[in-house]
């Protein structure tokens, strides 16, 4: 039977273990409840966390079908995207969302006092992201991250297929190494690129400090093709550009106004 898997991206400056252990320990109370409900019984499936960037869980069947499975998902998917949409108003509960499901859910959503968004992802629908309600964009509150559409530019250093495929881009000039998320069915030309120096552009998380820590949705991705002639071979191509003028007194020029 393949794995059914349920992904969670989480974003802050504040991520403490506390934050952490209340989204695992509220993730785990949602899914467990849902498949007590599809199966009139205990539930048997064990969930796994195999990645820490956010986490990644996948079941252990322990005697539940893959179709229960996979709709336990699909359910705990659903009931977060109506308790999203609702706002203040009354939520309108999936019926396998009982009440001990509908508390963990509320509870994750009350992590977002501290986290400024969770992005839920699963087989088959699409990306769920429960942001943070803030008055002011992140960026503005200090010390605290953001996260922008921008472009990265550095060696692509390695490669990880365990639970959500990334790569790491050691950035150009910083040496920072980035991880940043491959999108399905695009793997095979990030292998072709590893040693090379790449451009990749997508959303980028920043911290306080402007320094890149992930990245996300990328839109665009190419590998920078090496210069055709060295700055070295450049000195002199123009030998008149300056029309006899020292090259100092040229520059100097062109920064100060004419009246100055």
């Amino acid at each position: 039977m393949s794995d059914v898997h349920l992904s969670v991206d989480m974003e802050g400056d504040d991520l403490d273990l506390v934050a952490l252990s209340g989204m695992t320990s509220d993730f785990r109370k949602v899914l467990e409840a849902i498949e007590s409900t599809l199966t009139n019984g205990p539930a048997k499936a064990t969930w796994h966390v195999e990645d820490v960037t956010g986490f990644q869980v996948v079941a252990s069947p322990n005697g539940v079908t893959h179709e229960t499975l996979q709709k336990v998902v699909e359910r705990a998917y659903e009931g977060f995207r109506r308790a999203g949409e609702a706002g203040d108003a009354p939520v309108n509960w999936p019926p396998e969302i009982n009440r001990a499901a509908q508390r963990a859910i509320l509870g994750i959503f009350s992590q977002l006092s501290r986290i400024d968004k969770i992005t839920i992802e699963g087989a088959g629908f699409e990306p769920l992201t429960l942001a943070r309600q803030d008055t002011n964009p992140p960026r503005e509150h200090a010390g605290r991250g953001y996260h922008e559409i921008s472009e990265l530019d550095g060696k692509l250093e390695m490669i990880s297929v365990r639970g959500r495929p990334l790569f790491v881009i050691a950035e150009h000039g910083t040496g920072v190494r980035v991880p940043c998320r491959i999108p399905d069915g695009t793997l095979e030309q990030f292998l072709n690129a590893i040693g090379k120096r790449v451009v990749v552009e997508g959303v980028i998380r920043y911290n306080a400090e402007d320094v890149p820590t992930s990245m996300t949705g990328m839109t665009d991705f190419f590998v920078r093709p090496r210069p055709l002639q060295t700055l070295e071979e450049l000195v002199g191509s123009v030998p008149d550009f300056t029309g006899g003028i020292d090259p100092v007194e040229y520059v100097r020029a062109m920064r100060e106004p004419d009246d100055a």
